[in-house]
C-alpha cells in the first residue's frame, strides 16, 4: 500500500475521501483545509491578536501549533496562548475564555472545536426539538452576544484527524477527556454519529452542512422579523 500522491508509506486512510495518504501529504492536506476555512470566514485579519485556551491535549496543541506556524510568518498577527480546561476547550462553546481573551487584549477567540463536535452539537438540537439548530462555529459569533468573535478553523476536519496531525507534530498529550461534563445525551448522539459514520463516511459532513443551511435560514428569519 502506498500513498495516493507518491510512493511512500501511508500514515492514514480517509473512508470519506478514498485516499491513503503519507505523513508530508496527510500535513499538506490537513492545514490546506484549515486555512481554507480561515480564508473564507476571513478569520485571521491585519493586526489581530488571537489568543487560543491551553490544556496541554492534543487538539489545543495541534490548533496553537498552526495558527503560530501560519501567523510566524507575518507581523501582522499576534497569536497568545491562555489557559484552558480539558474538559471544556474542546467543545464550541466559549464563554469560558472569552473574559481571559479580553484581559490580554485579544480580538479573536480560536478553538479546536472538530467536525464531529459540530455534528454533535446540530444533531443533538434536532434531537431534542429546539426550535432553532445547536449553535454551529462559523455562524455561533453572528447569532450570539459575544464579547469577542471566535474562529474554528479545524471545523471542517475529523476529530481523529487532528489527534494524528498533533502526534506527526510531536505536539500535545493524551487526547482522552476525563470527567467530560457534557453529560450522556451527549455521548449517545456522539456514539450514534460514530458508528453510522462507519458505514455512511461522509454523513458528519451532511449533518454539519445541514446545520450550516438552518443557521443561515435562522438568521434570515431574524432579520426580517426585526
Amino acid at each position: 500500500m502506498q500513498c495516493d500522491r507518491c510512493r511512500s508509506d501511508p500514515v492514514i486512510f480517509q473512508p470519506y475521501s478514498g485516499r491513503d495518504l503519507c505523513r508530508d501529504h496527510f500535513i499538506a492536506d490537513f492545514e490546506a483545509r484549515a486555512k481554507r476555512v480561515i480564508r473564507q470566514h476571513q478569520w485571521m485579519r491585519p493586526g489581530d491578536h488571537i489568543a487560543i485556551p491551553i490544556s496541554g491535549d492534543r487538539p489545543c496543541s495541534a490548533l496553537l501549533f498552526f495558527l503560530q506556524e501560519l501567523g510566524g510568518r507575518r507581523r501582522d498577527v499576534r497569536i497568545s496562548a491562555i489557559p484552558g480546561n480539558r474538559e471544556t476547550v474542546g467543545g464550541p462553546e466559549a464563554s469560558p475564555y472569552e473574559e481571559a481573551a479580553e484581559n490580554i487584549g485579544a480580538t479573536r477567540l480560536a478553538l479546536p472545536t472538530s467536525l464531529d463536535e459540530i455534528a454533535i452539537s446540530v444533531l443533538s438540537g434536532i434531537l431534542r426539538g429546539l426550535p432553532g439548530p445547536a449553535p454551529i462555529p462559523e455562524e455561533q459569533h453572528r447569532v450570539m452576544d459575544r464579547t469577542i468573535p471566535c474562529i474554528f478553523p479545524f471545523s471542517r476536519i475529523p476529530a481523529e484527524e487532528i489527534v494524528l496531525y498533533a502526534q506527526l507534530q510531536g505536539v500535545g498529550s493524551d487526547n482522552s477527556r476525563h470527567g467530560d461534563l457534557r453529560g450522556m445525551f451527549h455521548y449517545e448522539v456522539k456514539t450514534f454519529l460514530d458508528e453510522y459514520s462507519s458505514r455512511h463516511p461522509a454523513t458528519k459532513y451532511a449533518v454539519a452542512g445541514l446545520g450550516h443551511q438552518l443557521a443561515r435560514c435562522s438568521l434570515h428569519i431574524d432579520e426580517d422579523i426585526s
